[in-house]
């Protein structure tokens, strides 16, 4: 029986829309976060060996990791900690730790990833994030290997591996408690080996130039210590993330069912802002669709996408696998009410009307904030030129800074917030400002400083474009192509440092050290502005491609930094006692036996064929052999007169079709068959009553015999013209013949 959809949870299954109300309130917006899209499917019995392994392997290979499932999590414990005091002794003893740690560690990462979910993996391999920490992971380990140059390079393998596990976190189905100490385990040991790598204490090592112009130098340690030390920046808020999903769960309930629901910490979905009334009538809403229509809608579905894929609650519920969970959006509770009180609100006009989505700013005012936006984007290109005076780019950062704070007046206040709070904008934001500051201090905080703080404002404003209420870019008209032309912009503008780097001398750019270490021995690190500039430019330009992308490619009423977390249901107990993976491992298993079986009878088929041509062709060399004994035979003329008739009338007796196998003659049993259509050897086949050279002869038991004559017989015959076959109407002795 179908589900009777309450009228108060119909906007839920409603589009923007339809889920207003068909008459006009003076009610308070209120907006919430949902998800853009309906999100996939995914199968939980799928992982990584189930894929890769047939059932029979597969079967050995969970009797093998059940077996030995204690001690390999032991060594791998112990390998981690002497793979951390590998970096941490004198080169000649981390070698051998090194190589212990990679025979104890290797065997655990590969049973980790394979126990993978596929359908996880594939949905983590369509984000930009799982690509870009595979990237830098990659990076760094390729430049691990020289950096160390001896047998530690053996824990780089081990060191890939596990920060790619961290990466895939959201594809692992282990438990919450086991996931938050291995992770805890690992960031400890990445925390102290950069510490070591950054102050210069690992003993051995050889530093490599990676460029070298005008006196500026990027080495393999620079890029080494920015590369671990944004995985590290991530593990951390895996762990945050983690430790949250925990609270949440002690919170909402103690049950099975809420002890079952995963968090995925690297996923996110896109979402979108939706408008809904504080109250509401039912009678509008009734209007709109009929209690059968609603019954028959799923949650989440909107009515023109169940529409298009005639989806139906009760026959999703029937032929839906069981192992095939939805992920879901978990919702945010805070709702948004768009007359929420903004920074410099009382500027805004017509506040006693906000809450109208169809009224619109007056025409002054758009013209004003437009041109405002045009003249200081034109102003922050212009101060960038080696020409531009002092005054234009003080007029540029001026410009861009009334500009930002108009647009800051219509920022919702709980959106920022959550905004400032989001991993994505906190994580670029630190690295832009990293950058910003770093261009002004080698620019001597001259007056090309303003033009820097200019585009640093005109990246922050991008990034937070998403606190605006739906209704305030709709009275404001505002599209994402406004956004379009400063992102290329900020993505020109990291072409533009690396080439105005390599051509300039120090005389232009102030390379100063930030900060120096006193290395082992004599040996001095120095931490210095360009390799901290040029390091992090690869990562801010691979984000702002992306949100080049998102811009591009996504509706205006999506959001463009925040992101949805996705959740589903994992049922552990359902994964150990449920018969269906058994039931399917069965027919597996029979469905590959009866492959195997048809495979044998193709083979045998094959080879019973090319003993027939082979038996075929060696009948000559049977002839002449008994020719050359019958030479022989005749000249012992007196003394094997008589056993050479007997001989010969053996022979006689073979030939006849009813006769058996004899020494005089060669019958082999070549082939039992089904089909009775037969193949002619040489293209001819010949009468078994008078055989000649060879012939097929078929038995009643519709076997073949290649049968041989006897040689005075041939001897007798070869004057004699072949006969054809005679039909002698007994055509149930001889089969039809092809």
């Amino acid at each position: 029986m179908a589900q009777v959809v309450p009228s108060t949870l119909l906007t839920d299954v409603l589009p923007p829309a339809a889920a207003a109300p068909a008459t006009r309130t003076s009610e308070t917006l209120l907006y919430e976060l949902v998800a853009a899209e309906i999100l996939p499917t995914i199968d939980l019995s799928r992982s990584v060996r189930s894929v890769l392994l047939r059932p029979t392997a597969l079967a050995r290979w969970n009797r093998v990791m059940t077996a030995t499932r204690v001690p390999m999590f032991a060594c791998y414990n112990v390998g981690v900690c002497l793979g951390a005091a590998a970096f941490l002794v004198p080169a000649h003893v981390g070698q051998w730790l090194a190589l212990a740690s990679l025979a104890l560690c290797l065997p655990g990462s590969l049973v980790h990833v394979s126990l993978m979910r596929y359908d996880m993996l594939l949905l983590l391999t369509s984000t930009y994030e799982f690509w870009y920490l595979s990237s830098i992971n990659a990076v760094a380990a390729a430049l691990l290997v020289p950096f160390l140059q001896d047998a530690r390079a053996a824990l780089v393998p081990v060191i890939w591996l596990g920060l790619q596990s961290h990466i895939m976190i959201d594809a692992s189905i282990t438990s919450l408690r086991e996931l938050l100490y291995s992770t805890l385990v690992v960031l400890v040991v990445a925390v102290a080996v950069l510490a070591y790598t950054t102050t210069g204490r690992l003993d051995g090592v050889r530093d490599l130039e990676l460029l070298a112009f005008n006196g500026y130098r990027l080495t393999a340690r620079d890029v080494i210590i920015q590369c671990w030390t944004t995985q590290i920046v991530v593990m951390i808020r895996n762990v945050y993330r983690r430790r949250t999903a925990r609270k949440d769960q002690a919170a909402v309930s103690s049950s099975s069912a809420a002890a079952s629901v995963v968090y995925c910490l690297a996923y996110r979905c896109a979402v979108r802002l939706r408008a809904r009334r504080k109250r509401r009538s039912t009678s509008s809403v009734s209007s709109l669709v009929s209690s059968a229509t609603a019954a028959a809608i799923p949650l989440g579905v909107s009515i023109q996408m169940a529409a298009r894929l005639h989806m139906s609650q009760q026959p999703n519920a029937e032929t839906a696998p069981a192992r095939r969970v939805q992920l879901r959006f978990l919702r945010v509770r805070t709702r948004f009410r768009s007359s929420t009180r903004q920074p410099l609100g009382r500027w805004l006009p017509g506040r006693q009307q906000q809450e109208q989505a169809e009224d619109e700013f007056p025409e002054a005012w758009r013209f004003s904030l437009m041109v405002l936006m045009d003249v200081g984007v034109l102003l922050t290109v212009l101060s960038f030129l080696p020409l531009a005076v002092p005054a234009v780019r003080a007029a540029s950062f001026g410009v861009t800074l009334v500009f930002c704070a108009f647009s800051c007046a219509m920022y919702q206040r709980q959106l920022l917030r959550l905004l400032l709070k989001s991993f994505d904008f906190a994580f670029l934001s630190v690295q832009l400002t990293a950058i910003h500051v770093g261009l002004c201090d080698l620019y001597r905080w001259d007056s090309r400083s303003f033009a820097v703080g200019a585009a640093w404002l005109w990246v922050h404003w991008v990034l937070t474009c998403d606190s605006v209420t739906p209704v305030l870019k709709q009275r404001w008209r505002f599209r994402f192509r406004a956004l379009a032309w400063i992102v290329v912009l900020v993505v020109l503008g990291h072409v533009l440092i690396v080439c105005q780097v390599a051509l300039v001398g120090p005389n232009e750019l102030r390379d100063r050290t930030l900060v120096s270490f006193k290395g082992r021995g004599a040996h001095t690190v120095e931490l210095r502005v360009l390799p901290m500039l040029l390091s992090r430019l690869p990562m801010t330009f691979g984000w702002s491609c992306r949100i080049l992308w998102r811009i591009l490619y996504r509706a205006d009423h999506e959001l463009l930094m925040l992101q949805g977390s996705v959740t589903y249901v994992n049922d552990r107990r359902w994964t150990k006692h449920h018969p269906e993976p058994r039931a399917r491992i069965m027919l597996e298993k029979m469905a590959q036996q009866q492959s195997v079986t048809s495979l044998l009878e193709d083979l045998m088929l094959r080879v019973t064929r090319k003993m027939t041509v082979f038996a075929a062709s060696i009948v000559p060399a049977i002839d002449s052999f008994r020719e050359q004994q019958s030479v022989e035979n005749d000249s012992e003329a007196a003394a094997a007169n008589g056993s050479s008739q007997r001989s010969q009338t053996s022979f006689h007796d073979s030939e006849s079709p009813d006769g058996k196998d004899a020494a005089g003659g060669v019958a082999t049993f070549l082939q039992r068959t089904e089909n009775t259509r037969l193949t002619i050897i040489r293209g001819q086949l010949f009468d078994p009553a008078n055989p000649r050279r060879s012939g097929i002869i078929v038995s009643s038991d519709r076997s073949l015999s290649i049968v041989s004559p006897s040689v005075d017989q041939r001897a007798d015959e070869r004057a004699t013209p072949l006969k054809p076959l005679q039909d002698t109407g007994a055509s149930e002795g001889i089969p039809e013949l092809d």
